[in-house]
């Protein structure tokens, strides 16, 4: 639709009322801007604003627009539990006022998204911090996607696409600088976040990588992460394409391995399990050696668009049948 600033104020207008009942609005794909988040941000800190969930995608959303929603998620009257940002332009700066509101213990935030808002590392680590120094302790946990890219169209403008992710994902750290070539989390951000995971204030429950800049120096990390007993994660995607920066190595089937073995350990807690870039034949084997053993709980494996043949299948279709294997769902599409 084409909703500005001046259906903004409208609808928070509304949203001050006692009589207004509407928890969820869906606002994607508009032209609000700057200017009509600010009118929604004060409108969340009203008493009568019982708002839960705010979709903002894809809405020409800077910087300025998220300190205003930042300093909205402080106020003791917020109620946001979900808010997505995917695809707008906050950058660096905007991030990090996100990261520094989710360090209030007003703060009622669990699912954020700022995938595609060139944030990338600086704003992975940012994030990492407020996560491990938080003084929210959520019931629940939450959930964090940092992938995404742009694409340059011919007429010059930018292209915010969000990376194919998995549903209640709080992106709270994404890519670099706005308008720059490189819009990617890489290996900074990655052991940033991985460290977040083994603090014991972390509550992260649900990681998306999306597309990202990521070598086995980042896996491996996450991998130690997830083995650590104080880690939170049940669902991990870990990119479809990760930029191989370590000559001649595989990062799909060594990942897998690395990744196998973290899942055998008992204080893994991984559910769900998404990865991608090149695995093979010997990646496939490694996570049904993995799914055989009594300690490993995954219950989603999903490999689609990798480079699993008959051989990976049959040593997983075996898996399947061990009475230890937990799984009841594999995409390898």
């Amino acid at each position: 639709n084409r909703v500005k600033a001046g259906g903004a104020k409208a609808l928070a207008g509304a949203l001050c009322d006692a009589k207004c009942n509407l928890d969820t609005i869906d606002l994607s794909h508009n032209q609000v801007r700057d200017q009509g988040v600010e009118i929604l941000a004060a409108a969340l800190c009203k008493a009568d604003c019982k708002l839960t969930a705010l979709d903002l995608s894809h809405n020409r959303i800077q910087a300025d627009g998220a300190r205003c929603l930042a300093a909205a998620l402080r106020h003791v009257n917020c109620n946001l539990q979900d808010l997505n940002l995917l695809g707008n332009s906050i950058g660096v700066v905007g991030a990090e006022a996100l990261a520094r509101s989710q360090r209030e213990d007003t703060c009622e935030l669990r699912v954020l998204d700022i995938s595609s808002n060139g944030v990338g590392d600086e704003g992975s680590v940012a994030m990492a911090n407020a996560l491990h120094a938080s003084k929210v302790h959520l019931e629940e946990g939450i959930a964090l996607e940092v992938g995404g890219e742009i694409h340059e169209r011919t007429d010059g403008r930018e292209i915010h696409e969000r990376t194919d992710g998995v549903d209640r994902v709080c992106d709270v750290c994404s890519e670099k600088l706005f308008g720059g070539a490189d819009n990617r989390v890489g290996d900074v951000g990655v052991n940033a976040l991985a460290g977040a995971l083994q603090h014991g204030n972390c509550r992260l429950c649900e990681l998306n990588l999306g597309v990202s800049r990521v070598s086995m120096v980042g896996v491996e990390a996450l991998a130690a992460a997830i083995r650590n007993e104080n880690c939170s994660l049940v669902m991990l995607d870990i990119p479809r394409k990760c930029e191989i920066t370590v000559p001649g190595m595989r990062v799909g089937d060594e990942g897998a391995r690395a990744l196998a073995l973290a899942l055998q350990d008992a204080k893994c807690g991984l559910h769900s399990l998404r990865f991608g870039n090149q695995v093979g034949d010997e990646g496939a084997e490694a996570l049904a050696e993995a799914l055989r053993t009594e300690e490993c709980g995954l219950q989603t494996l999903e490999l689609r668009g990798n480079r699993v043949g008959d051989v990976g299948i049959e040593a997983l279709a075996a898996s399947l049948r061990c009475a230890e294997c937990n799984l009841g769902t594999l995409d390898v599409r």
